[in-house]
């Protein structure tokens, strides 16, 4: 399975000018600068939450198609203050599959989301703003006139005393887009939000997530989780995290052979838990059997045992 990658600003004007990496990083400050001068604040905060994502050795999450439509049906009906960063994170890429997604804008498939928090750090002394929000950065293949620079739909999603799905009914796309002043609550936008925040909320259930570790150590991963060997499946996950970043794969175990009888896994659903069931996550419930009938079709060969 293949997924789209996320290019940050500098990386693109380098690829774009074919300018060295100290040069572009020179170039995006000064532009940065100029930006903010002339009320371009958007693009000077994603600037900003480009650096932070470098600097926190750019963590991602790969989800695969499957998982898609379960986690983009979860309500969303809880405050906001519930949403959190999982794994201790700053900044999180979500890198979506090639030619199997299902959500679509106006210039094809939804590529990656970026986000990072914009109460804290130079974003929130550059947009004033005033409480618990995130940056969310849509990269759906839009590109600037005449090059080969990405558009990016971009807006500050409110958190702090306000119901999440309030939140997406309300909050407006900034100008950073050819489309601008649309609601993200539309069509693929509000998809791609369900998705984000769905995605803050999964912790640490093998069932969603698991380490992307390096291709060597699939087979190796797999009969860990298998074992649930968690010090093998320690070991290998901080070993790709040495070599490319802190990765993960987002419902993997979801894929199967089309047409095939099959079970249906532990799927999503929110939860409250902790102390007083204040806390919000993302947990699996039990699987079933699809088509029961069709199993005994199967060449197990048990029954010659």
């Amino acid at each position: 399975m293949q997924f789209y990658d996320y290019v940050p600003l500098q990386d693109q004007v380098r690829r774009y000018s074919g300018i060295g990496e100290v040069e572009a990083q020179a170039f995006m400050r000064e532009v940065a600068v100029r930006m903010i001068k002339g009320g371009d604040k958007n693009s000077a905060a994603q600037y900003i939450h480009d650096q932070q994502w470098i600097a926190d050795r750019k963590p991602y999450y790969n989800v695969y198609p499957s998982i898609i439509p379960l986690l983009t049906k979860i309500d969303l009906d809880f405050p906001g203050d519930a949403v959190h960063f999982p794994h201790n994170l700053t900044s999180l890429v979500v890198r979506l599959p090639k030619g199997h997604n299902q959500i679509v804008s106006p210039h094809g498939e939804l590529r990656s989301i970026l986000v990072a928090p914009c109460n804290a750090g130079p974003v929130a002394d550059l947009v004033k703003y005033p409480g618990p929000g995130l940056g969310v950065y849509l990269d759906c293949g839009e590109k600037r006139a005449g090059s080969d620079l990405s558009l990016f739909d971009y807006a500050i999603f409110r958190l702090g005393g306000i119901n999440v799905q309030q939140s997406l009914d309300l909050t407006p796309i900034d100008a950073y887009s050819q489309m601008q002043d649309v609601s993200f609550s539309g069509g693929w936008r509000k998809q791609a939000i369900q998705l984000l925040i769905t995605l803050l909320l999964i912790q640490d259930d093998p069932n969603l997530i698991n380490p992307d570790v390096l291709s060597k150590d699939d087979p190796e991963l797999l009969n860990a989780i298998g074992k649930n060997d968690q010090e093998r499946i320690k070991f290998l996950r901080d070993r790709a995290f040495r070599r490319r970043g802190p990765g993960w794969e987002i419902g993997r175990r979801y894929e199967r052979i089309p047409g095939a009888p099959y079970v249906v896994p532990p799927h999503p659903q929110r939860y409250w838990v902790g102390t007083g069931r204040t806390k919000c996550v993302v947990k699996t419930r039990s699987g079933y059997v699809v088509d029961k009938t069709k199993i005994i079709q199967l060449p197990t060969g048990y029954l010659e045992k």
